[in-house]
Formats: structure tokens, sequence, C-alpha cells
């Protein structure tokens, strides 16, 4: 799993806890991470007694171990008291982003309301400062207070126009995390060897499919990606292309220009 996670996945680790239904209690901490396919890719798991600032700090402690630096990597949560408590002194200064997700279920118990929903979505779904202060001005102009609770929560944590471009990787929401958990609901109510063995089993016999699978299909890249870069040559066709030097070109589509750089793999569109 580590292997894996090292040479196979994207910089990024979404962080969850789950609780245990069976008798004797109990969470699960889980480390998932974003495989080359877009997909979920399990790294790591633990049976801790709850979920408190020093089972976090354990767990993270081990797992900073074995996949080293922590400030290579991009980690989500869903704020767990716990874990932002281990953000700020075992791993000050990572990159960090929050469930937006989460941030609206807190958000909502104050402020509800679908127009405010779907302002905070585009919000954290806009790639650029100029899309993410328009939709900011709509929620403003709905509710003052509400835009003000918003500004507490650093929007570098929740927004993809402030998000570093180190990981590659556009999630505002833990789905990875969500996905696992719902993968092991069959064994959260068993006693905890025999839910341990259940998931080894399970994560052999996932990994064996993918690797059979991976296998027999054709290309260099990954079907999920093949199919998004097929998807996006279509959307292309329209563009014009301008050398800039070192590396740079001006891409200009529909009277909207980017600067791309190839040697720094990153583009003014931020997408």
């Amino acid at each position: 799993m580590m292997n894996g996670f090292k040479h196979g996945c994207r910089s990024f680790l979404g962080v969850d806890g789950c609780f245990l239904k069976g008798s004797f209690g109990g969470h699960l901490l889980s480390a998932v991470a974003c495989d080359g396919n877009d997909q979920m890719f399990p790294v790591a798991f633990a049976v801790v007694e709850a979920e408190t600032k020093e089972s976090w700090h354990w767990f993270m402690e081990v797992l900073m171990d074995v996949i080293g630096s922590p400030y290579d990597i991009t980690f989500m949560s869903d704020r767990q008291k716990g874990l932002l408590d281990t953000f700020d002194n075992i791993l000050y200064g990572a990159d960090h982003r929050f469930c937006v997700r989460h941030l609206y279920e807190n958000f909502k118990l104050k402020y509800k309301g679908q127009n405010l929903k779907n302002a905070i979505w585009e919000a954290a779904q806009s790639f650029t400062d100029a899309e993410f202060d328009k939709h900011m001005k709509k929620i403003n102009d709905m509710n003052v207070e509400a835009v003000e609770w918003l500004k507490k929560v650093p929007p570098k944590v929740w927004s993809r126009s402030k998000f570093s471009n180190r990981s590659k990787c556009a999630l505002v929401f833990n789905n990875m995390c969500e996905s696992w958990n719902a993968v092991i609901l069959p064994a959260r109510d068993k006693p905890i060897l025999y839910m341990l063995e259940w998931i080894r089993r399970h994560l052999m016999l996932r990994f064996e499919n993918k690797r059979q699978w991976i296998n027999s299909s054709n290309g260099l890249i990954c079907p999920a990606i093949e199919k998004e870069l097929n998807k996006r040559k279509v959307e292309a066709r329209m563009c014009t292309v301008k050398y800039d030097g070192y590396e740079k070109y001006d891409v200009q589509c529909r009277g909207i220009g980017d600067t791309v750089n190839i040697a720094e793999k990153t583009c003014s569109c931020r997408q």
C-alpha cells in the first residue's frame, strides 16, 4: 500500500475516521489517496479508542515515518478537532484542505437557503481569484453575516482558486474517504481482528483485480485520464497557440487568453 502510494498516486491524502458499530466500540482512522486513474487508493488504517487529539497525533506520526516528508503532500480532512490540533503542532506548514461538504454542514446551521448553498459551492469550485470574488460578492449581497462567517475560514483551505498546484488534484470534498468508509461498512460491526482481516482480504482482491484490469488496457496512460484528455482535445480545437519563449505559450480561446508554462506544468487558468 505504501509503495503503491509513493509510485502510483497523486501527492494527495484524505484522512478521516469512522466509528465501529460492534460491542467493543472504538474508531477506525484511515488515510486514502487518489491513484493514477482518479480512483480511491487506501494507504493506511488503524483502530483507536476514539477520535482524540492523542490518537490522531499517533496515527499521523506513524504515517509520516513511513511515507516521508508531509510537506510534499496535500491533506484533506473534515476539520475534526483532534486532527486540527495535529496539523497545528506536528504537521505545521503542511498543505491542508477542508472538505467543503462538511464546511457547508456547519454553515447551514446558521445560514440556510438553496441560493446560499449554490454560491458557496461555486466559490469553492472557482479556479481563479476573479471567479471566487464574484461568487463571494453574491453571498455578501444575499447575507452580509454569512460572508463574514465564511471569511473566518481561510479560502486557501476550501477554494480551488487558492489551492497550491503541487498535488495536481482539484478535489474540494473528501469523497475518497467517504467511498472507503462505505466499502468497509459490512465489517464495521464485527470484532476488531475479524474486521481487520476482512479489510486485508478485501484490499488484496481489489489490488489484484485492478492490476489485471490495467494490464489488459491499451495505451500509456490510465483509461479515465485518456478519456478526459480526448474530451479536452475536442474542446481545444478552437484554441490558437503562440510561442512566448522559455517553454511558455500564449493560448487564446473564444476571446480568453491564458499562459501555459510547460516547464513548471502550470496554466494561468489554474484548471
